[in-house]
């Protein structure tokens, strides 16, 4: 089985925990925007596959993901820009990472597409330009 689906909004890289210290002990906190996108992630999932039962892919079924964020084009990029920006001579260099925007995207799945994101056995991802902003998800059953 195959799993396909569109994240609209620019891509969106985990954060890291932050931590303070309240009456001398440490306090552990996640930034709320990590939670607000990981269900932005989950509504997007659940408006193509509705009435699925989750998780979608059995417990120790090896999975195989692929990531495609896309970057809206900047404004200030030349014609000549745009267009090897449109081809994929261009590649956004910009935050966040690869790394993170996976981990925001594989956390938010879990229960969902699998029971576990230590499932995903292979994954591709990549950074790309064009008209408009997103997250294309796949997931495979290997």
């Amino acid at each position: 089985m195959e799993i396909k689906f569109v994240v609209i909004g620019e891509p969106f890289g985990k954060k890291r925990p932050r931590a303070r210290v309240i009456g001398g002990h440490a306090a552990i906190h996640n930034d709320p925007a990590n939670e607000r996108y990981e269900l932005k992630v989950i509504n997007a999932f659940q408006q193509v596959y509705p009435d699925n039962e989750y998780p979608i892919f059995p417990k120790g079924a090896y999975v195989g993901a692929v990531i495609k964020a896309t970057y809206t084009i900047p404004k200030a990029y030349s014609k000549k820009q745009t267009m090897m920006a449109k081809l994929g001579l261009v590649k956004p260099t910009k935050k966040p990472d690869l790394d993170n925007i996976a981990k925001t995207i594989l956390d938010a799945l879990n229960g969902f597409v699998y029971h576990d994101d230590a499932q995903v056995v292979s994954l591709k991802i990549e950074k790309v330009y064009g008209d408009n902003a997103n997250v294309a998800i796949e997931f495979n059953c290997l």
